[in-house]
């Protein structure tokens, strides 16, 4: 039927779509320590299965559209469509513990006054605003191909009037003035180590020592704190040299370091070993602070 023909379209174009986004995880498979191609072969079924399951959020939204949305061409349908994808989006982030990846709001992290929105909205309201502007164009569209010409603007009226006043209200938040007491100087430090490299024995000592060189560049421009990537030092795994060595380099520079690290523990009713992912400080006197662990992991990569 029509019906079963539009969920399944729209779940193959929901499906290469956000496969392209997680596709990566192809390649996980490779560090987990099962021989190839095993790994990778595990890999490549959890990037599909993540995909294929992901795209059924975008056959829900068509079906949703089909049943529930306002007559087409109105400012009803227009707001109507984009609530629903965002619904959609929502849910994903919540259903099986959530995946809340690749939300279309996320596409606006470097458009400033835009992504200020999320601020009093969350993503979802920087999601619905795109949305509602999205839905505005096809309606354009829809209308040229009709040869409704002399209309062609009324379906974008309402978006670009929502779009507008979202702009505004992020410029304003944008150019308020920040007293200098709130005022933090952080240093990014990012590595840019190869996967195939990150977790080498043989290539860790030579990962930390890259670092460490570049935190010495970032603190000559006396920032307040210095960001690692996450898991960028795989503390446990160093020699005592090399983590004495990682040590000493907050005392000489004087500065926080706030970095990702694995941490193995023994659980305590088990005694099995446990691997966390976790965030350390490493503070200016080389001592560490109390770790905080990543609690929502992600599917088939943690």
């Amino acid at each position: 039927s029509s019906r079963r023909a539009l969920l399944g379209w729209t779940w193959v174009a929901g499906f290469v779509g956000y496969f392209g986004a997680v596709g990566w995880l192809c390649r996980v498979g490779e560090y987990s320590g099962l021989t190839q191609p095993w790994g990778w072969v595990a890999g490549a079924v959890g990037g599909l299965t993540l995909g294929a399951y992901m795209g059924l959020y975008v056959a829900l939204f068509a079906w949703l559209v089909k049943r529930l949305a306002p007559r087409a061409g109105g400012v009803a349908h227009a707001f109507g469509v984009a609530a629903m994808w965002t619904f959609c989006e929502w849910l994903r982030s919540w259903v099986i513990t959530g995946f809340p990846w690749v939300a279309l709001g996320y596409t606006q992290w470097n458009a400033l006054p835009m992504a200020r929105i999320a601020s009093f909205s969350g993503v979802a309201g920087v999601t619905f605003i795109l949305a509602t502007a999205n839905v505005g164009i096809a309606q354009c569209l829809t209308r040229f191909k009709a040869g409704e010409r002399a209309s062609l603007w009324r379906p974008l009226a309402a978006p670009a009037a929502l779009v507008l006043v979202a702009l505004a209200a992020g410029r304003v938040t944008t150019i308020r003035p920040t007293p200098d007491a709130l005022s933090v100087r952080v240093a990014i430090v990012p590595g840019n180590i190869p996967q195939d490299e990150r977790w080498d024995r043989p290539s860790l000592a030579k990962n930390l020592r890259t670092y460490i060189g570049l935190l010495e560049t970032a603190a000559e421009g006396q920032p307040d704190l210095i960001v690692m990537p996450e898991t960028a030092v795989p503390y446990p795994y160093l020699t005592t040299e090399d983590r004495a060595l990682f040590a000493d380099v907050a005392v000489r520079m004087g500065v926080p370091v706030l970095f990702g690290a694995p941490r193995v523990e023994a659980d305590a009713a088990t005694a099995r070993r446990v691997v966390y992912n976790g965030a350390l400080v490493l503070r200016p006197d080389g001592t560490f602070g109390a770790p905080y662990d990543k609690q929502h992991l992600v599917p088939f990569g943690e």
